[in-house]
Protein backbone atom coordinates (compact mmCIF):
# COMPACT_ATOMS: atom_id res chain seq x y z
CA UNK A 1 0.00 0.00 0.00
CA UNK A 2 1.47 3.39 -1.04
CA UNK A 3 2.57 4.98 2.19
CA UNK A 4 0.53 8.72 3.11
CA UNK A 5 3.77 10.26 2.77
CA UNK A 6 4.24 9.61 -0.85
CA UNK A 7 0.57 10.52 -1.03
CA UNK A 8 -0.17 13.97 -2.52
CA UNK A 9 -4.12 13.87 -2.05
CA UNK A 10 -2.83 13.03 1.75
CA UNK A 11 -0.29 15.99 1.51
CA UNK A 12 -3.02 18.84 0.23
CA UNK A 13 -5.43 17.75 2.68
CA UNK A 14 -2.84 17.67 5.67
CA UNK A 15 -1.47 21.07 4.47
CA UNK A 16 -5.08 22.37 4.38
CA UNK A 17 -5.65 20.98 7.78
CA UNK A 18 -2.42 22.60 9.25
CA UNK A 19 -3.34 25.82 7.68
CA UNK A 20 -7.18 25.77 9.49
CA UNK A 21 -5.40 24.60 13.05
CA UNK A 22 -2.63 27.07 13.32
CA UNK A 23 -5.08 29.41 12.56
CA UNK A 24 -7.36 28.26 14.96
CA UNK A 25 -4.17 28.35 17.51
CA UNK A 26 -3.15 31.55 17.06
CA UNK A 27 -7.25 33.06 17.30
CA UNK A 28 -7.83 30.87 20.63
CA UNK A 29 -4.57 32.58 21.85
CA UNK A 30 -5.83 36.32 20.74
CA UNK A 31 -9.02 35.42 22.15
CA UNK A 32 -7.59 33.95 25.82
CA UNK A 33 -5.59 36.48 26.05
CA UNK A 34 -8.41 39.47 25.41
CA UNK A 35 -10.59 37.27 27.53
CA UNK A 36 -8.26 37.43 30.45
CA UNK A 37 -7.60 41.28 30.39
CA UNK A 38 -11.23 41.23 30.82
CA UNK A 39 -10.92 38.78 33.33
CA UNK A 40 -13.86 36.72 31.84
CA UNK A 41 -12.15 33.60 34.18
CA UNK A 42 -12.47 35.38 37.80
CA UNK A 43 -15.66 37.92 37.60
CA UNK A 44 -19.45 37.36 36.99
CA UNK A 45 -20.84 38.21 33.50
CA UNK A 46 -22.19 41.71 34.83
CA UNK A 47 -18.77 42.68 36.12
CA UNK A 48 -17.22 41.60 32.82
CA UNK A 49 -20.14 43.73 30.35
CA UNK A 50 -19.34 46.75 32.78
CA UNK A 51 -15.65 46.58 32.19
CA UNK A 52 -16.10 46.55 28.04
CA UNK A 53 -19.21 49.15 28.25
CA UNK A 54 -17.33 51.26 30.13
CA UNK A 55 -13.97 51.25 27.45
CA UNK A 56 -16.78 51.94 24.97
CA UNK A 57 -18.28 54.34 26.85
CA UNK A 58 -14.89 56.26 27.34
CA UNK A 59 -14.37 55.86 23.36
CA UNK A 60 -17.07 57.88 22.70
CA UNK A 61 -16.60 60.27 25.28
CA UNK A 62 -13.57 60.95 23.78
CA UNK A 63 -14.75 61.62 20.26
CA UNK A 64 -17.36 63.42 21.06
CA UNK A 65 -15.42 65.61 22.87
CA UNK A 66 -12.80 65.43 19.99
CA UNK A 67 -14.55 65.18 17.39
CA UNK A 68 -18.21 66.39 17.50
CA UNK A 69 -17.39 69.30 20.03
CA UNK A 70 -14.93 71.05 17.69
CA UNK A 71 -16.99 70.55 14.64
CA UNK A 72 -20.03 72.10 16.88
CA UNK A 73 -17.90 75.09 17.61
CA UNK A 74 -16.61 76.04 13.97
CA UNK A 75 -20.25 74.68 12.47
CA UNK A 76 -18.18 72.92 10.02
CA UNK A 77 -19.74 70.48 7.55
CA UNK A 78 -18.56 67.79 9.14
CA UNK A 79 -21.22 68.55 12.08
CA UNK A 80 -24.24 67.27 10.50
CA UNK A 81 -22.40 63.67 10.01
CA UNK A 82 -21.68 63.72 13.47
CA UNK A 83 -24.69 65.08 14.71
CA UNK A 84 -26.43 62.14 13.09
CA UNK A 85 -24.04 59.64 13.99
CA UNK A 86 -24.24 60.42 18.17
CA UNK A 87 -28.28 61.29 17.57
CA UNK A 88 -30.43 58.89 19.90
CA UNK A 89 -31.64 56.88 16.62
CA UNK A 90 -28.22 55.68 15.63
CA UNK A 91 -26.45 55.26 18.89
CA UNK A 92 -27.43 53.58 22.36
CA UNK A 93 -24.83 56.29 23.47
CA UNK A 94 -26.57 58.97 25.65
CA UNK A 95 -24.63 62.12 26.67
CA UNK A 96 -24.83 65.50 28.63
CA UNK A 97 -21.61 68.26 27.70
CA UNK A 98 -21.56 71.06 30.05
CA UNK A 99 -19.32 73.77 30.87
CA UNK A 100 -17.21 73.79 34.20
CA UNK A 101 -20.13 76.34 35.43
CA UNK A 102 -22.85 73.31 34.96
CA UNK A 103 -24.23 75.42 31.26
CA UNK A 104 -25.55 72.91 29.13
CA UNK A 105 -23.64 72.48 25.62
CA UNK A 106 -24.48 69.59 23.50
CA UNK A 107 -27.09 66.89 24.77
CA UNK A 108 -29.10 64.08 23.38
CA UNK A 109 -30.02 63.13 26.44
CA UNK A 110 -33.88 63.24 27.59
CA UNK A 111 -33.82 61.07 30.98
CA UNK A 112 -34.37 57.94 29.35
CA UNK A 113 -34.27 54.43 31.04
CA UNK A 114 -30.12 53.67 31.15
CA UNK A 115 -28.26 51.12 32.63
CA UNK A 116 -24.93 52.16 32.44
CA UNK A 117 -23.50 56.03 33.46
CA UNK A 118 -19.93 57.22 33.71
CA UNK A 119 -19.41 60.96 34.43
CA UNK A 120 -15.64 61.71 32.37
CA UNK A 121 -13.90 65.29 32.64
CA UNK A 122 -12.25 66.71 29.66
CA UNK A 123 -9.94 70.01 29.05
CA UNK A 124 -8.74 72.08 25.78
CA UNK A 125 -5.84 72.31 24.71
CA UNK A 126 -4.35 76.19 26.12
CA UNK A 127 -2.95 78.07 24.01
CA UNK A 128 -0.01 81.20 24.39
CA UNK A 129 -1.73 84.65 23.77
CA UNK A 130 0.18 87.82 23.20
CA UNK A 131 -0.72 90.68 25.17
CA UNK A 132 -0.15 94.73 25.15
CA UNK A 133 1.08 95.54 29.14
CA UNK A 134 1.57 99.00 29.95
CA UNK A 135 4.58 99.44 31.81
CA UNK A 136 6.24 102.23 33.28
CA UNK A 137 10.12 102.91 33.40
CA UNK A 138 12.03 104.36 36.39
CA UNK A 139 14.27 105.87 34.13
CA UNK A 140 12.06 107.79 31.81
CA UNK A 141 9.34 108.26 34.19
CA UNK A 142 6.93 107.53 31.83
CA UNK A 143 4.56 104.30 30.60
CA UNK A 144 5.60 102.92 27.67
CA UNK A 145 3.67 99.45 25.71
CA UNK A 146 5.47 96.29 25.80
CA UNK A 147 4.39 93.00 24.04
CA UNK A 148 4.32 89.74 26.28
CA UNK A 149 2.87 86.65 26.28
CA UNK A 150 0.36 84.95 28.56
CA UNK A 151 -0.18 81.45 28.65
CA UNK A 152 -4.41 80.66 28.83
CA UNK A 153 -5.51 77.50 30.43
CA UNK A 154 -8.40 75.30 28.28
CA UNK A 155 -11.78 75.46 29.48
CA UNK A 156 -12.69 72.33 31.54
CA UNK A 157 -15.77 70.53 30.44
CA UNK A 158 -17.67 67.60 32.25
CA UNK A 159 -19.38 65.10 29.92
CA UNK A 160 -22.39 62.48 31.87
CA UNK A 161 -22.65 59.14 30.02
CA UNK A 162 -25.22 56.99 29.49
CA UNK A 163 -26.82 53.78 27.84
CA UNK A 164 -29.80 52.92 27.00
CA UNK A 165 -31.37 50.41 29.00
CA UNK A 166 -32.39 48.34 26.08
CA UNK A 167 -30.11 48.49 23.16
CA UNK A 168 -32.38 49.59 19.93
CA UNK A 169 -29.27 51.02 18.04
CA UNK A 170 -26.55 48.06 16.42
CA UNK A 171 -24.08 50.16 17.23
CA UNK A 172 -20.55 48.99 19.67
CA UNK A 173 -22.79 48.21 22.62
CA UNK A 174 -25.01 46.32 20.84
CA UNK A 175 -22.08 44.03 19.22
CA UNK A 176 -20.62 43.77 22.61
CA UNK A 177 -23.81 42.92 24.41
CA UNK A 178 -24.29 39.44 21.53
CA UNK A 179 -20.45 38.61 21.50
CA UNK A 180 -20.01 38.90 25.47
CA UNK A 181 -22.81 36.69 26.59
CA UNK A 182 -21.34 33.98 23.75
CA UNK A 183 -17.32 34.33 24.97
CA UNK A 184 -18.54 34.17 28.32
CA UNK A 185 -20.56 30.87 27.89
CA UNK A 186 -17.75 29.24 25.87
CA UNK A 187 -14.47 30.71 27.42
CA UNK A 188 -12.97 27.56 28.71
CA UNK A 189 -14.35 25.80 25.68
CA UNK A 190 -11.97 28.05 23.79
CA UNK A 191 -9.12 27.06 26.26
CA UNK A 192 -9.40 22.96 25.12
CA UNK A 193 -9.96 24.22 21.54
CA UNK A 194 -6.55 26.11 21.61
CA UNK A 195 -4.55 23.57 23.23
CA UNK A 196 -6.55 20.66 20.78
CA UNK A 197 -5.62 23.42 17.93
CA UNK A 198 -2.17 22.98 18.67
CA UNK A 199 -1.33 19.86 19.40
CA UNK A 200 -3.34 18.73 16.24
CA UNK A 201 -0.78 21.58 14.30
CA UNK A 202 2.12 19.74 15.47
CA UNK A 203 0.86 16.51 14.46
CA UNK A 204 0.19 17.54 10.97
CA UNK A 205 3.67 19.54 11.15
CA UNK A 206 6.03 16.12 11.63
CA UNK A 207 3.37 14.65 8.41
CA UNK A 208 4.60 16.98 6.11
CA UNK A 209 8.41 16.98 7.20
CA UNK A 210 8.18 13.69 6.66
CA UNK A 211 6.21 13.86 3.63
CA UNK A 212 8.55 16.74 1.83
CA UNK A 213 10.59 15.94 -1.76
CA UNK A 214 8.31 12.19 -1.47
CA UNK A 215 6.14 11.27 -4.54
CA UNK A 216 4.43 8.56 -5.54
CA UNK A 217 6.70 5.03 -7.04
CA UNK A 218 9.62 6.97 -5.67
CA UNK A 219 11.58 6.38 -2.78
CA UNK A 220 14.03 9.16 -3.02
CA UNK A 221 13.66 12.84 -2.06
CA UNK A 222 12.91 14.62 -5.12
CA UNK A 223 13.07 18.22 -4.97
CA UNK A 224 10.67 20.81 -6.56
CA UNK A 225 11.48 24.17 -8.76
CA UNK A 226 11.46 26.07 -5.54
CA UNK A 227 14.00 24.01 -3.60
CA UNK A 228 16.14 25.65 -6.56
CA UNK A 229 16.22 28.88 -5.03
CA UNK A 230 19.00 29.86 -2.93
CA UNK A 231 17.78 29.22 1.07
CA UNK A 232 19.29 32.39 2.56
CA UNK A 233 17.54 34.29 -0.29
CA UNK A 234 14.16 32.52 -0.30
CA UNK A 235 14.45 32.57 3.50
CA UNK A 236 14.69 36.28 4.01
CA UNK A 237 11.72 36.83 1.72
CA UNK A 238 9.72 34.60 3.83
CA UNK A 239 11.08 36.37 7.16
CA UNK A 240 10.59 39.58 5.48
CA UNK A 241 7.23 38.86 4.66
CA UNK A 242 6.61 37.39 8.03
CA UNK A 243 7.59 40.62 9.75
CA UNK A 244 5.54 42.70 7.85
CA UNK A 245 2.58 40.39 8.88
CA UNK A 246 3.34 41.06 12.28
CA UNK A 247 3.48 44.64 12.57
CA UNK A 248 0.26 44.39 10.80
CA UNK A 249 -1.31 42.29 13.38
CA UNK A 250 -0.07 44.62 15.81
CA UNK A 251 -1.54 47.16 14.36
CA UNK A 252 -4.76 45.17 14.07
CA UNK A 253 -5.25 44.03 17.22
CA UNK A 254 -4.65 47.62 18.82
CA UNK A 255 -6.72 49.18 16.78
CA UNK A 256 -10.22 49.44 18.57
CA UNK A 257 -11.53 52.62 17.02
CA UNK A 258 -11.97 52.41 13.27
CA UNK A 259 -13.09 48.57 12.86
CA UNK A 260 -15.02 46.18 14.52
CA UNK A 261 -13.94 43.34 16.24
CA UNK A 262 -15.50 41.56 13.51
CA UNK A 263 -13.47 42.84 11.13
CA UNK A 264 -10.47 42.83 13.14
CA UNK A 265 -10.93 39.13 13.10
CA UNK A 266 -11.99 38.67 9.38
CA UNK A 267 -8.50 40.93 8.44
CA UNK A 268 -6.50 38.71 11.10
CA UNK A 269 -7.34 35.45 9.55
CA UNK A 270 -6.28 36.55 5.96
CA UNK A 271 -3.91 37.57 6.82
CA UNK A 272 -2.51 33.99 8.59
CA UNK A 273 -4.14 32.48 5.51
CA UNK A 274 -1.36 33.95 2.99
CA UNK A 275 0.89 33.88 5.87
CA UNK A 276 1.37 30.49 7.21
CA UNK A 277 1.54 28.04 4.07
CA UNK A 278 4.61 30.15 2.75
CA UNK A 279 6.33 29.42 6.39
CA UNK A 280 5.19 26.15 6.04
CA UNK A 281 7.23 25.85 2.73
CA UNK A 282 9.98 27.36 3.90
CA UNK A 283 10.03 24.36 6.46
CA UNK A 284 9.41 22.18 3.82
CA UNK A 285 11.99 23.38 0.95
Amino acid sequence: MTKLTHNLAAKITAIFLFIIFVVGFIAGIFGIDYLVRYDFYGKPLNAVKEDIFEDITRVYATRLFYEYFPAYKKDSSFQTTLEEAFSADYTNFLYTLKKENGELILSNYNNQEVQFSRTYTFQEHGYWEEKEVVKFSEYWEEEELINTTEYVEGEVYTIDCYVKSTLTAEDRYFRAENWIQVAYSMRYTLIIFTILSFIIAIVLFVFLMCSAGHRKGKEEVIPNGLDKIPFDIFLAGILTIAFITVAILDNIYNWTYYVSNTGHLLIMGAVLIMTVPLLLLACMS
